[in-house]
């Protein structure tokens, strides 16, 4: 299905389309909505769900340029008004967990309840991830003068190991977006989260630093839930646990 949203042209799936209850899924970096089809088909019946391609992936148009953290959640925001959704639960994978927190902080009313799968948006806690962030920032802007100086020099072993895989996969407009999300940190946020919360993390995750602690320290209605032997994509390598722990809350609530 398509909709316009904020200018874009959006791509969205929808299941179970005459359940009562409402859920919006948003994907993680790099990925779109059809990768959580198959998972989603088994999660609680009484919702139907929305799967956004957020903007820059699947079939949805990029936002403008300079978009950050802010511009995709006024995108969420803006998608649930037009069509209209009451009190939707929020599901958020990763990037798409990092504009869940930021929803769900900036408007505590709007939603029902609140599921993070692995989410980005803590920053400032490891000096790794620290470090990370500034060569990605600045691995563009070395790559430039590079490689109009010498070519054939702009794709050594050492500059392609400096990139992260997201950004090496990333579009050109993508990769200003990735260049802000890093940078922005939501950890000053996380307690003005009222909703009722699940936290999910995956025990063998290696793109993101374990920020379970933190995430379930600072959001006040909150519980955590390990899966332990996964990574950071159980919707696509072993479902069946993240499918039982998510039906398990939604049945609390």
């Amino acid at each position: 299905m398509q909709t316009v949203i904020n200018t874009a042209l959006t791509h969205y799936l929808l299941i179970n389309p005459k359940a009562k209850k409402t859920a919006i899924l948003l994907h993680g970096w790099g990925h779109n909505s059809s990768l959580w089809q198959q998972a989603v088909l088994e999660f609680d019946s009484r919702y139907r769900y929305y799967l956004l391609d957020l903007p820059g992936f699947g079939s949805t148009q990029n936002l403008p340029p300079g978009a950050d953290i802010p511009e995709f959640t006024q995108f969420v925001l803006s998608f649930i008004k037009k069509m209209k959704i009451k009190q939707p639960l929020v599901i958020g994978h990763s990037f798409g967990g990092q504009i869940a927190i930021d929803l769900a902080a900036s408007y505590s009313n709007l939603l029902s309840a609140l599921i993070l799968i692995a989410p980005a948006g803590i920053r400032t806690i490891d000096p790794k991830l620290n470090l990370k962030v500034y060569l990605i920032n600045h691995l563009a802007r070395l790559y430039r003068p590079i490689k109009k100086a010498i070519p054939f020099l702009a794709h050594t072993p050492l500059t392609n190991n400096l990139a992260s895989a997201d950004y090496k996969a990333a579009s050109p407009a993508n990769r200003q977006v990735l260049k802000k999300i890093i940078r922005h940190d939501l950890t000053h946020k996380l307690n003005q989260i009222s909703t009722p919360t699940l936290i999910v993390w995956p025990e063998l995750d290696q793109e993101l630093p374990n920020f379970s602690r933190t995430l379930t320290d600072h959001i006040p209605n909150s519980r955590l839930r390990v899966l332990y032997g996964q990574d950071h994509n159980p919707h696509l390598n072993n479902p069946s646990e993240l499918i039982s722990t998510i039906n398990h809350f939604l049945s609390t609530l």
